[in-house]
């Protein structure tokens, strides 16, 4: 079972990996770049969820910066 600080390590990855907007890419590629992002970070959470009973999906999407 993965532990807090396994939890804390990996919305930092993603919370740096979430896509940032630029005024050289179309709204559509952002949209679906962000799309692909949160699909991932949830996906991530259920994952987590099933692992450990005590996992807090809210604290982890909001280190995220999902919510």
């Amino acid at each position: 079972m993965m532990s807090k600080k396994h939890y804390i390590k990996i919305a930092r990855v993603l919370n740096g990996l979430k896509p940032v907007k630029t005024d050289l890419e179309s709204v559509n590629c952002y949209g679906m770049r962000l799309n692909q992002w949160d699909k991932l970070v949830e996906r991530i959470a259920e994952i987590f969820e099933e692992d450990n009973p005590k996992f807090d999906k809210i604290k982890f999407y909001k280190a995220c910066s999902y919510l």
